[in-house]
C-alpha cells in the first residue's frame, strides 16, 4: 500500500511539472504584441525606411514606404531599390515587382519576408526597414 501511494505521488508530480513545462513553453512562443504590456496600436499613417543588408558585391539598402491602419495592417506598400551596380539591381527588381502581394492586407508584426522572386537577400533589408517603421508607428 505504501508503494502505491508513493506511484500516485510521483505520478501526480509529473503531471504537474510537464503542465508547468507546457505552459512556459507557451508563453515563450507569444508574438510580441501578445505579451504583457506590449504596444498594439499603431499611429495609421505612411511611413518610410531604408534597410541595408550585405551581399557579395557589398553593403546594399532598399527603401519601404508603407502605409498601415491604426491597428498595424498594411494597407499600401512601396518599395524603392537603391542597389546601382551589379546582381543587386536584378534582385531588387524582381523583389519590388514582387512583394506588394506578399505584405499588403496583412499585419505589420506577423511580417517575417523571407525570399520573393528569387531575392533572398534583399528580403534582410525589407526586414530591417520594416522593424524601423514598427518602433515608428507603434501609439
Amino acid at each position: 500500500m505504501h508503494t502505491s501511494r508513493a506511484l500516485a505521488h510521483s505520478a501526480l508530480l509529473t503531471l504537474l511539472a510537464t503542465g508547468a513545462l507546457s505552459a512556459c513553453s507557451t508563453a515563450d512562443n507569444a508574438k510580441p504584441s501578445e505579451e504583457a504590456g506590449a504596444k498594439t496600436a499603431f499611429v495609421a499613417g505612411e511611413y518610410r525606411a531604408t534597410g541595408q543588408y550585405p551581399t557579395p558585391g557589398g553593403l546594399q539598402g532598399i527603401g519601404v514606404t508603407l502605409t498601415l491602419d491604426e491597428k498595424g495592417i498594411i494597407t499600401k506598400l512601396e518599395v524603392d531599390p537603391k542597389a546601382e551596380t551589379g546582381n543587386s539591381v536584378q534582385f531588387q527588381g524582381k523583389f519590388a515587382s514582387g512583394i506588394r502581394a506578399e505584405v499588403v492586407g496583412k499585419p505589420i508584426t506577423e511580417l517575417d519576408v523571407d525570399k520573393v522572386s528569387g531575392s533572398s537577400l534583399t528580403s534582410k533589408g525589407f526586414n530591417q526597414a520594416v522593424a524601423k517603421i514598427i518602433e515608428k508607428a507603434q501609439a
